[in-house]
């Protein structure tokens, strides 16, 4: 998926993809997580975003806003539990760009457009 329309899905599927890996999951996980927690207990809540989120790259909005909301979520999270447990801390992993077999292929498919 790349933020604009692909000629493997609509555009409207594309961003219903984003926002249900990038942002729906990680706000039902969290939510799940935090209840099963005691208070009392100490845990680490890792998030994995992506280098995009600080610096957007063409054809890649829908990807970087989505990665953009996870840094923000997480880091807002963060606050809001050590307001009430100081024995939680959030982090998000942040890496570099990586060339998938998806990306290839869609690639040779812009190629036979």
């Amino acid at each position: 998926m790349t933020g604009v329309q692909t000629c493997a899905l609509p555009i409207s599927i594309e961003i219903s993809l984003y926002l249900k890996v990038n942002i729906e999951s990680l706000l039902f996980l969290s939510n799940k997580f935090i209840n099963l927690k005691k208070k009392s207990e100490y845990f680490k809540i890792i998030n994995i975003s992506s280098r995009a989120a600080y610096k957007g790259y063409k054809y890649g909005s829908i990807y970087s806003g989505s990665k953009a909301f996870i840094n923000n979520f997480s880091e807002s999270l963060s606050k809001d539990l050590l307001a009430i447990n100081k024995n939680v801390t959030v982090n998000t992993i942040c890496p570099s760009a990586l060339v998938s077999l998806e990306e290839i292929g869609r690639a040779s498919c812009r190629e036979r457009v």
